[in-house]
C-alpha cells in the first residue's frame, strides 16, 4: 500500500511545505511507499515531490490532502481519485484581511472556504494541526476528525550563522523578533506600534527584527512608511527569508519574540520560541493559545503600553523571565516528533483496518 500526499504548490521554507515533507520521511521511515505531488514545485524543493500530472490514482492506497486555501482543479482532482482520503486541514486565512492588499490571495481564501466545505463528502478523516482547525472541519460536515500537530523537525534548529551570530553579538541591542510572512493578518503594524513605545520611552538600545516573506508589496510598503513616520528606520530590521542558519542565529539572539497575528491555523514560531528559550508575548487570538497551552505571556487586548512595559520586565527581571521560560520547556514536550509520528501512524492503521 502507497500512503502519497498531494498539495496544490510545494514551497521553499513554509510550514506547510515543511509538515508535508517531514510526513513524508516519517511515511518512508515506517516502511510505507510515500511520494508527494504537486501542481507547483519551489526551484529549491524541487527533489522533494513529484509533478501532480504524474500521479495515478490506485484504490488499494491511500492519499492525505493538504489544504490551506483554494486548490481549484487540484481539489477536483483529489475528489475524483479512487483511493481513501484524509484532508489535513491548515486553516485558511479569513480573506477580509487581503481586501485591498492582494487581489489574488483575496480570491484564493474566499473560494477557498467554499472549496473545503465541498470536500466534506470525500473525506473519510479530516485532520487539523489545531483543535481550533478541527472545530471548522466539523462545522463543515467532515464526520471523523482528529487534531494531528504539525511534525517539527527539530534537528534543523541545531545549525547557526556564525558570521551573523557575532554581528548580533556586538551590537549590545535587545533585540525583539517576531517571525511570519509579512501579511495584513500577522499584523506587523501592532508589533511595530509596541516597539516604537519601548524604544522612545523605556531603552533605545533596542531593534526590532520583522523576519517572513515579503509578498504583499502595498502591506509591506504601508509598513515601512509607518517605520518611517515613527522614525524608527535604524531600528527595525525587515530580513526578508532566511535560511535555516540564519534564523535560528536570530531566534539564539532574541530577547523575547512579540507576536500580535490575528489568525493562526497553529504558529510553528512559536513553537519555535519554546525550543530556543525565548519568552513568547502573543496576542490571543485563532489557534494562539492552544498552542501556547498554559506557557508565553497570552495577551487578552492590544495595550501597547502595557505590551511594552512587559517587553521590559522580560529583559530585565531574570526570575520572572526563567518562569516564563520554564512553562514554555513543559509546553514544548507537547510538540515531541515521536509522539506526534506515532499519532499519524495510528490513523494510519484506523483507516487500514476501517472497511469502506
Amino acid at each position: 500500500m502507497q500512503i502519497n500526499q498531494v498539495v496544490p504548490s510545494l514551497n521553499f521554507g513554509d510550514a506547510v511545505s515543511s509538515d508535508v515533507i517531514a510526513i513524508r520521511d516519517v511515511l518512508q521511515k515506517k516502511g510505507y511507499e510515500s511520494n508527494i505531488y504537486a501542481k507547483l514545485i519551489h526551484p529549491k524543493v524541487i527533489k522533494q515531490a513529484k509533478h501532480l500530472s504524474l500521479y495515478h490514482g490506485n484504490s488499494s492506497n491511500i492519499v492525505i490532502y493538504h489544504f490551506a486555501g483554494a486548490g481549484r482543479n487540484v481539489t477536483d482532482f483529489v475528489k475524483k481519485l479512487p483511493e481513501r482520503k484524509i484532508l489535513i486541514y491548515h486553516n485558511i486565512t479569513p480573506a477580509e484581511y487581503f481586501y485591498n492588499y492582494d487581489d489574488v490571495l483575496y480570491d484564493l481564501c474566499s473560494r477557498g472556504r467554499k472549496e473545503l466545505a465541498s470536500l466534506s463528502r470525500y473525506i473519510e478523516i479530516g485532520l487539523g494541526d489545531s483543535t481550533f482547525n478541527c472545530l471548522e472541519l466539523e462545522k463543515l460536515g467532515f464526520k471523523c476528525t482528529s487534531t494531528l500537530p504539525i511534525l517539527i523537525n527539530f534537528k534543523k534548529y541545531e545549525v547557526f550563522d556564525e558570521e551573523l551570530d557575532s554581528k548580533l553579538k556586538q551590537d549590545g541591542n535587545k533585540k525583539i523578533i517576531f517571525v511570519g510572512r509579512i501579511a495584513p493578518n500577522k499584523k506587523q503594524e501592532d508589533v511595530i506600534k509596541t516597539f516604537y513605545l519601548y524604544y522612545k520611552y523605556i531603552n533605545e538600545s533596542s531593534t526590532l527584527y520583522l523576519i517572513g516573506r515579503k509578498e504583499i508589496t502595498p502591506y509591506v510598503e504601508q509598513l515601512k512608511e509607518l517605520v518611517e513616520t515613527l522614525g524608527l528606520s535604524e531600528n527595525v530590521v525587515f530580513t526578508g527569508v532566511l535560511s535555516d542558519k540564519e534564523l535560528n542565529t536570530y531566534y539564539r539572539n532574541a530577547d523575547v519574540f512579540l507576536c500580535m497575528s490575528e489568525h493562526e491555523g497553529f504558529c510553528v514560531p512559536l513553537v519555535e520560541s519554546m525550543h530556543f528559550n525565548l519568552p513568547i508575548i502573543a496576542y490571543n487570538s485563532s489557534a494562539i493559545s492552544e498552542t501556547l497551552g498554559n506557557s508565553g505571556i497570552l495577551l487578552n487586548e492590544k495595550d501597547y503600553v502595557f505590551t511594552a512595559e512587559l517587553l521590559d520586565v522580560l529583559t530585565k527581571d531574570n526570575l520572572y523571565r526563567e518562569s516564563v521560560i520554564k512553562n514554555q520547556r513543559k509546553k514544548l514536550n507537547d510538540y515531541n516528533k515521536d509522539k506526534i509520528e506515532g499519532k499519524l501512524i495510528e490513523v494510519i492503521n484506523f483507516l487500514s483496518d476501517t472497511d469502506m
